[in-house]
């Protein structure tokens, strides 16, 4: 049976209102990359949801803006800006 605690983690991580939103499937784990602001990122670790910062890079020859992820560890966030976050349930 699943807990409240597991519910709360998947009603969080299948929210539909961010801006932009990505899957990648590996394996078992499901990635999911999206805009959050900063109190989702603190909702997401009060839940226990593992995630990364991914900073957004442009890159001028393409159209699409490329990612680079990294760990949250010691990284501060800024409580006026978004961030793209990739969440792993």
């Amino acid at each position: 049976m699943k807990s409240k605690l597991h519910d709360a983690r998947y009603a969080f991580y299948n929210e539909e209102h961010h801006d932009f939103n990505r899957e990648t499937h590996n394996h078992k784990n499901i990635t999911q990359t999206r805009l959050l602001k900063t109190r989702d990122c603190a909702v997401a670790k009060e839940l226990g949801i593992s995630y990364n910062i991914v900073t957004k890079h442009l890159s001028q020859d393409v159209d699409e803006p490329s990612y680079q992820s990294r760990p949250d560890v010691g990284h501060k966030l800024d409580s006026y800006k978004s961030y793209f976050i990739e969440m792993r349930l």
